[in-house]
């Protein structure tokens, strides 16, 4: 019986992974805007980020 689920409880291990960890790699920013990247061992990047999704 384990052998049988087991290629789900992967994949739905997978998938709580991705949905955890992949949203802190995606930013949004709203129409109309920039937005700035900011390190906090660098300061302020010179790299500015578009409208939309940025990764």
């Amino acid at each position: 019986m384990i052998k049988r689920h087991k290629k789900y409880i992967v994949s739905g291990m997978a998938m709580l992974v991705l949905a955890t960890f992949g949203t802190t790699f995606i930013e949004v920013i709203p129409a109309g805007t920039v937005g700035i990247v900011y390190k906090a061992n660098g300061g302020i990047s010179s790299k500015a980020l578009n409208q939309g999704w940025n990764f």
